[in-house]
């Protein structure tokens, strides 16, 4: 009979290697996956352009209000409408249609949050028309300036849904 080489013990490895370990957690853990620059994964197939809320004034209403408004736009940057955009705040809650402000663009829509600016905090979420979330909630923090009472909300697709 031959004997088969056996592998030494565990201990004798050396403390550092360049294998990579893997750690497989059974279970809840505290740690989630977060997108980061080299890995863009989204969850949701819809996400904010450019990852900013930008503030404007508004052209045509002036310091009568302050909006929250923007555009979809689907993979290729072609404009998408029809889909429904839910804004809330405290003692809040309406919902637009992507379209349905022409002046913001092909797909714009336009929600007026209060008749003259103020500083607030709103939740911006794109939905399916079946109403189910296509995006995150957008926090936007409204502004008492007329120079800036429309948050401008663009939502660019970034997977097939």
């Amino acid at each position: 009979l031959e004997a088969s080489p056996t592998p030494g013990p565990v201990e004798d490895a050396p403390a550092t290697t360049a294998t990579p370990t893997i750690e497989i957690v059974f279970g809840p853990t505290e740690e989630l996956f977060t997108p980061s620059a080299n890995n863009t994964a989204a969850l949701f197939p819809f996400t904010l352009l450019n990852e900013a809320v930008t503030y404007t004034e508004h052209v045509t209403q002036g310091c009568e209000g302050v909006w929250v408004s923007g555009e979809v736009f689907g993979l290729s940057g072609e404009s998408v409408t029809g889909l429904p955009i839910q804004v809330t705040g405290e003692s809040f809650d309406f919902i637009e249609f992507s379209g349905s402000a022409p002046e913001w663009g092909e797909s714009g829509y336009q929600v007026l949050l209060n008749t003259s600016p103020i500083e607030a905090e709103f939740e911006v979420r794109l939905l399916s028309t079946t109403a189910m979330p296509l995006s995150e909630p957008i926090v936007v923090r409204t502004l008492d300036s007329c120079e800036r009472n429309v948050a401008v909300v663009n939502f660019v697709q970034n997977r097939d849904y």
